[in-house]
């Protein structure tokens, strides 16, 4: 009972990214039409950023094509309008707490470190603990398995419970995604990349090529992905502050 249960609330999680953990984000963006492209771009942009997958918005490692990475690219562009010399990093950090992302350490680099990070477990908030076994309760009601189906709420609890503990190696990932999306959006915007901005960022691409982190994708998405973020490390490490 207890696995077929983990398999159905895993299902549940990638609702949590979008619905569970995130809270509404005042400030949403106020140019709805607005998209990053080459043709816009600052001209140092155009000569660093000329390989293609740069700008496709449906490639899950590009800089703008993950959920976080163009939600916060998009965010930035907006607020960007009227804090012309506004922190990029407060920026980041200011979108991590709104959708109720934990901090994590964005300096962390070794994998040690990060191995001890992805085996923590998520401090839940109550209302998501709440929500989350309301989901799971909804999904196992048609389950032909009839003591999954009668599972009582300790049970589900346990569950949630239980798969929080591979949430913290998401929210690493939607994190450095958030920071990537936000970094590569001044680069194409302003030519230049704040410097406590870049030196995160580098950290956050450097932090994704590890093979504690890397090695958790299939092939062939493990390599093209390492092949992308290596071209966007090279990016940002040539990008001026």
């Amino acid at each position: 009972m207890f696995a077929a249960l983990v398999i159905v609330s895993g299902g549940c999680q990638g609702v949590g990214k979008w619905d569970l953990n995130r809270g509404a984000t005042p400030g949403a963006p106020k140019d709805a039409g607005f998209q990053f492209s080459y043709e816009t771009a600052n001209l140092r942009a155009q000569q660093l950023m000329k390989d293609s997958f740069f700008w496709d918005v449906g490639e899950e490692a590009a800089p703008f094509g993950s959920d976080d990475g163009w939600d916060a690219a998009q965010r930035f562009h907006a607020w960007r309008l009227t804090e012309k010399s506004g922190d990029p990093v407060a920026f980041v950090n200011r979108l991590r707490a709104e959708w109720n992302y934990p901090a994590l350490d964005w300096t962390v680099s070794d994998s040690v470190r990060i191995k001890a990070i992805l085996d923590s477990s998520t401090v839940l908030d109550e209302a998501i603990i709440s929500e989350r076994v309301k989901l799971l309760k909804q999904a196992v009601a048609n389950s032909a398995d009839e003591k999954i189906r009668n599972s009582s709420e300790a049970d589900l609890r346990k569950v949630v419970l239980e798969n929080s503990k591979g949430d913290i190696g998401m929210f690493l990932l939607y994190t450095d995604n958030a920071i990537i999306g936000v970094a590569f959006a001044q680069l194409v915007e302003e030519g230049i990349v704040e410097a406590n901005l870049k030196k995160l960022t580098i950290i956050a691409l450097k932090r994704q090529l590890l093979p504690v982190l890397i090695n958790r994708y299939d092939e062939p998405v493990k390599e093209r992905r390492r092949s992308q973020l290596t071209r966007m490390l090279s990016v940002m490490e040539q990008a001026v502050s």
